[in-house]
């Protein structure tokens, strides 16, 4: 993996900043500072980032390209895949409420499928690349 210490020292200063996430650059929650997120946690396993979040939502990112903190944010510009879970709000934390949104990178397709209650409001679809990147924190 690629500069893994830029990313657990970004993580570091973050405190308990609130932060907006997005994927493949659509903010989570629909604009930003609807859903902000607050990083708790941050665990490299090999390839695999993990980053757990003040609700448990919970970001894994596989593969990372590299990781950019320009500007104050954090940039993953490519991985081969990422996933986003999060308990679906206003519901009890149980497992029949857990959605989560996963994104395969094939060249420079990605394929989105969610699944869990929120899957209803995003049916599978398959993007370009082009220029965003596949995970923004600002």
């Amino acid at each position: 993996m690629a500069n893994p210490s830029l990313l657990t020292d970004w993580v570091a200063r973050q405190g308990q900043r609130w932060l907006d996430l997005w994927l493949m650059g659509l903010v989570f929650g629909g604009r930003p500072g609807e859903s902000p997120l607050v990083i708790t946690n941050c665990e490299i396993d090999g390839a695999r980032v993990h980053l757990t979040f003040d609700h448990d939502e919970r970001l894994t990112v596989v593969g990372a390209s590299g990781f950019l903190t320009a500007d104050g944010g954090l940039t993953i510009p490519r991985a081969d895949e990422v996933r986003f879970g999060w308990y679906y709000y206003g519901r009890p934390q149980s497992a029949e409420n857990w959605s989560e949104t996963r994104y395969v990178r094939d060249g420079e397709r990605v394929s989105i499928t969610t699944t869990g209650p929120s899957a209803k409001w995003r049916p599978p679809s398959e993007v370009q690349l082009d220029k965003q990147p596949m995970v923004r924190l600002t």
